[in-house]
């Protein structure tokens, strides 16, 4: 066997780098726009980043969002003077 067949069977390791710009961003290879990334430092110079699997919010139905309006105190229930009192020191 020479020596093309021993390179075969080596795996030959690449490194993805990236770089800092003036506004401490970095572009990941494989981020999608969106992402959202923890950022732990595991030691001094060296960082891990982990994704996050937000959790996804359900759309509101038209008749929950117009009930909670209309359930809303959306005027004051008291007048001026008492709450006045409730706040102020006498």
């Amino acid at each position: 066997m020479g020596l093309d067949g021993a390179l075969n069977g080596w795996e030959i390791p690449t490194m993805k780098i990236c770089r800092v710009d003036s506004k401490k961003r970095v572009v990941l290879p494989d981020g999608k726009p969106g992402d959202w990334m923890v950022v732990e430092e595991a030691e001094a110079g060296t960082y891990i980043l982990k994704r996050m699997e937000m959790p996804r919010r359900r759309p509101r139905s038209v008749a929950a969002t117009r009930s909670a309006v209309a359930k809303a105190p959306l005027k004051m229930r008291m007048d001026w003077e008492e709450l006045r009192k409730l706040t102020r020191e006498p």
